[in-house]
This record gives C-alpha cells, structure tokens and sequence, in this order.
C-alpha cells in the first residue's frame, strides 16, 4: 500500500499527557503527523480526559477513547497520583476495542505506559507496531529529581525492552536516538531518522507592530532547559543595556523557583516570566523580540528553535550535536559559557544589520522543515511496512 492507496486504519497510544496545558514536542510531532494522515486513512486515537481539548481541535475527524483516572482534568502533580494515573491508562488501553481491526499500532513515544498497552493490542490484532522516539533518557538522566525522575527511567528501560522485541518501525528523534538504540541491540534496519516541523503558515498569519522584548526564550522550565543560565546571562546584558527585557516563557517544575530567583535578583523589571501560553500568544512574543536565546544543555531536536528562527529571530544557543540539522541563522557556542553569550547577545543588539540578516538567513533556513512533506516521509515508511 502506497501513501496514496488504499485506506488504512491507525490505532494511536498517546497516553503520556500529565498537564493540558503542556505539550511535549513528542505529543505535538504525533498529532501534527496524524492531522495529514486522517486525510487518507481512519485514525482511532487512545488518550487521557486532560488532553481531550487539545485532541479534538487539532484532530476533530478522529474516533477519540479518552479515559480519566485521578485528578486526570488538571495537571498532575503528585507522584502518587500520577503513578496511580499511568496504571489506568495502560489498564484501560489494553481493553479498548476500536471499531475496525486496525492495521497499524502506533505509540506516540517509547515509554512503557505506551508501549505495553500497544504491544498486547498488536497481540490481539496481529498487527504491525510504530513506536515514536523522541529522545532517550538514559544517558543523561531525567527531567525530574529523586523518585520521578527514577521512575521516568523505570519507564524508559522497561518500554524500550518491549520495543526491542516488538517493534516493527522505530521512529528516532536524530542520530543519536539512532546509534544509542543499535548500541542496546535493535537493528539498525528497523530504525529511521524523523525531522520536526514548523507551522509556517499560522507564524505568518500573526502579525505584531513593535519589538517589545530584546530576547524571548520558550520551553518547558526544567534544569536541563538552561532556566538558571538565563538568569546570570541577562544580568550581565544588563549591564550594557539596562533597559533589556527578556520574555520567559513556558511551563515546568521549576517555575516558582525560576520566578522566586528573578525576584530575589531584582529582575522583575527586566524578565517576564508567562507560564503557559497559547500558540498564537506564543508567535506574537517571539515575534516581538528581537533575538531567540536557547541555552538549553540537552535537546532532542528543539521545535521552539526553529520556530523562532520561522519568526526571523537570529537563535543564540549551546553547540549541542542535535542542532547540526541547521547551520544558518543560527550562533552555537560553547556548552555552558555565559559570558559568551551575553556577550554574543550585545554584540547583536548593538549591531541591527548584523542581527536582521542573521534573522532572515533563519527564517529561510526554517522553511526546509515542513509539515507536510515531513507526513509524507513517515507516511511512506508506514506504507512500506503494511506491504510487507
């Protein structure tokens, strides 16, 4: 079966949701793909109550099973209470039943709340099995300290078990997703490399009049993110443009820490940080500020990165090996220098030529990143293994 043969029916596990307010890059990656592939092919979808909305909107034609368990309407975040949430979600995804057959079993990420319910469904229906990686855990450890941290990697290692010995397809995140899974033991020819996107053509539609923020910064507020680099960076940009202001935004576990150091520093004047924010709030910041800072210390692609790029914001972040998808536009240094940063961040706003033509090199580069052309790729993947 070709892409554009006969139709075809998905099962789709996104069971890792644990705030509707928090999109993953994996997350988004998985419903961006199927919003294409429900063009074509039937789409059954397993995910929890607490991302029913953001589901439906960007997927309003699929047959969406969602489920509750404790407290599954908000964020989630009691260990126990989330322990207790992914439990149900793997127990319920087992038993559901979709109305056809499906042909496929796909997992939005490789972890075991996904992939043990995927696993006993392929059983049921003699199924093939996709499993989505976006970047492993192991090497560098979880986002998360102490005992979910611990059980984020209990997760990990237990998944990848099942996948190693089940999985038909493995979609790895980049290179070294790739070579990090073929050192633990799958073959190579069961894994392909996948490319993120952007939405081109909403960053277009939004448009702003002014530059209010002389940098943005946009991800999930964990320590591996670079949060607390942010902060010493933009003090030492402060002390050669006073007036600076820097837009923070996302959400996370060190959210009130982040916001209690900006306090204590006296930064409240000089960084704004949002917490959640829409999509379209989050264009409009990008796209009012002057350069994208990312210095983030691990990242499995960085979508929010060429984003901003999309936006024609010069990106100023840690030479991280995942970046090497992208050479222009873009300013890498080395991992952990802050006083280069601040000083490359200077550097930029003292010279507009500079930093505009940086801006623009980024928004063409970005639009080698299509959605559309990124579904295809997976698209016929998929197809080559249902023709098998």
């Amino acid at each position: 079966m070709c892409a554009n043969e006969l139709m075809a029916n998905f099962l789709v596990l996104i069971n890792g949701w644990y705030s509707k307010n928090l999109v993953t890059g994996g997350e988004y990656h998985m419903l961006r793909v199927l919003k294409n592939w429900s063009l074509q092919h039937k789409i059954s979808l397993l995910t929890p109550k607490l991302s029913y909305q953001a589901t439906k909107e960007m997927l309003p034609d699929v047959d969406l099973f969602y489920f509750s368990s404790a407290k599954d309407d908000e964020e989630i975040k009691s260990l126990l209470k989330l322990t207790i949430s992914y439990i149900t979600r793997i127990i319920r995804s087992v038993f559901v039943r979709p109305k056809e057959r499906p042909d496929l079993i796909i997992t939005a990420s490789h972890f075991l709340y996904d992939v043990l319910p995927a696993v006993m469904q392929r059983r049921r229906y003699k199924s093939k099995l996709v499993v989505y990686n976006h970047g492993v855990l192991e090497p560098y450890g979880s986002d998360n300290a102490g005992l979910r941290g611990n059980l984020m990697l209990l997760y990990e290692k237990l998944g990848l078990f099942l996948c190693k010995r089940s999985a038909d397809i493995i979609f790895a995140i980049n290179s070294e997703t790739k070579e990090f899974l073929i050192r633990k033991g799958f073959e190579p020819n069961r894994i392909t490399i996948m490319r993120n996107g952007v939405e081109h053509e909403l960053i277009n539609s939004v448009k702003v009049n002014a530059k209010e923020y002389e940098a943005s910064f946009c991800a999930r507020l964990v320590k591996r993110k670079g949060v607390y680099d942010l902060l010493d960076i933009w003090e030492k940009v402060l002390k050669y443009f006073p007036e600076s202001r820097l837009v923070i935004m996302g959400q996370g576990e060190e959210f009130d820490s982040l916001q209690g150091a900006i306090t204590r520093k006296q930064l409240d004047k000089n960084i704004l940080l949002t917490g959640y924010v829409p999509e379209i709030e989050k264009i409009a910041f990008l796209k009012s500020s002057k350069i994208f800072i990312y210095p983030s210390y691990w990242e499995p692609w960085g979508i929010t990165l060429t984003e901003a790029m999309a936006c024609r914001l010069p990106v100023v972040c840690y030479n991280l090996s995942t970046y090497d998808f992208v050479n222009d536009g873009i300013i890498k240094l080395n991992i952990g220098d802050r006083d280069q940063m601040s000083s490359t961040i200077v550097d930029l706003l003292c010279n507009d030529t500079k930093r505009m033509k940086l801006g623009s090199t980024a928004e063409e580069a970005s639009k080698k990143l299509n959605w559309d052309d990124i579904s295809k790729e997976e698209l016929n993947a998929v197809s080559a293994l249902l023709n098998k």
